[in-house]
């Protein structure tokens, strides 16, 4: 016993020498990238706010001051995302004239202005393969296009859905968007989109989603994850939970 208790002692200061040496604290050590991938990243959300507050991420903050778009640039990046949910999942926006923003193909909403995931959800990416992620991990800013399903479902056809189609519940959604990772240097942008729709949360509140991924460097992947629906907690506030792991390349 003393033999086992000597040798864990030993190795926890070799371990805690090593961070000194490189002037990192334990939780940030770099992580190496698993083998037979080319990068791995897992995110996690487990923000509580005061749902009377006003979300303080805007979808013109996002485009415009995050991904840095112009008006022009952004008006491309909507004209991608839509010819994405026409030939993805057959919900075609591209002759569709907006009212107040909105545009409707169906009972199918398309919001020109775009999204911003709510920043009180304190979404972060914890592990970043080969990078010195801290503790509190870097924070994700994720936005883009989302295509709602109203009243009554759909069923959607393109690659996904094929000729004959799929029906989908009211509630579900696809999007197209972009994680913006703040490195607190040059952040790390990866791009998504929809690989299938994102279904209402089943009777465990529970809702999966997966995305096809892009990034210069790492080519394609895919990210497959879980949302709890928020849950109010005893104090009035609102909990989310999301858990989403990263690989490049997809399998």
């Amino acid at each position: 016993m003393r033999t086992r208790h000597r040798a864990s002692v030993l190795s926890a200061l070799v371990v805690g020498t090593l961070a000194a040496s490189l002037a990192l604290p334990l939780g940030a050590m770099a992580r190496e990238t698993p083998q037979g991938f080319d990068a791995y990243l897992v995110y996690m959300a487990n923000g509580s706010f005061d749902p009377d507050e006003p979300n303080p991420g805007t979808a013109d903050e996002y485009h415009t001051e995050i991904m840095g778009r112009n008006e022009d640039q952004r008006a491309a990046e909507l004209e991608r995302a839509e010819v994405f949910f026409r030939d993805r999942f057959g919900l075609d926006f591209t002759a569709v004239e907006p009212q107040d923003g909105i545009k409707t193909s169906g009972n199918a909403t398309l919001d020109t202005a775009g999204f911003m995931v709510d920043p009180r959800w304190e979404y972060r990416a914890y592990t970043v393969a080969g990078r010195d992620v801290p503790a509190e991990g870097w924070v994700v800013r994720d936005g883009g296009w989302r295509v709602e399903v109203g009243e009554g479902g759909a069923t959607l056809t393109g690659t996904w859905g094929g000729d004959e189609g799929i029906d989908v519940p009211a509630g579900s959604f696809v999007v197209f968007g972009d994680y913006n990772i703040d490195t607190g240097e040059e952040p790390i942008i990866i791009h998504y989109e929809s690989g299938e729709p994102i279904l209402p949360p089943g009777p465990g509140g529970v809702m999966a989603f997966s995305c096809a991924l892009s990034h210069p460097e790492w080519g394609e992947g895919q990210a497959n994850g879980t949302l709890l629906a928020p849950e109010e907690q005893e104090d009035g506030t609102v909990k989310v939970s999301i858990r989403n792991v990263l690989t490049f390349p997809p399998r």
